[in-house]
């Protein structure tokens, strides 16, 4: 529909601001990211602690190897998903 008169191009206007203000901006990816890299390090952990065959102190430094990995991921996600493409 065209606007033949000044109030209908105004009132188009009016419509296109809102409509783009309206618009809904959910972050998806990087949540999705950042959780799964959060399941995989929990899982592992969880296979740690579970392993009989480990010292104290193995168990101790896998789980720091594992957590030091973890941050290292989700700097990684938060720092290239937030990168404009």
């Amino acid at each position: 529909m065209r606007a033949t008169t000044n109030q209908a191009v105004t009132d188009k206007q009016t419509e296109g601001v809102q409509n783009i203000t309206d618009l809904a901006v959910t972050a998806k990816a990087k949540p999705a990211a950042i959780a799964a890299v959060q399941a995989a390090a929990d899982a592992k952990k969880q296979h740690i602690q579970a392993n009989g065959g480990l010292t104290e102190e193995e168990r101790k430094t896998a789980i720091a190897e594992v957590e030091s990995e973890l941050a290292k991921a989700k700097q990684a996600i938060k720092t290239q998903l937030s990168k404009p493409t």
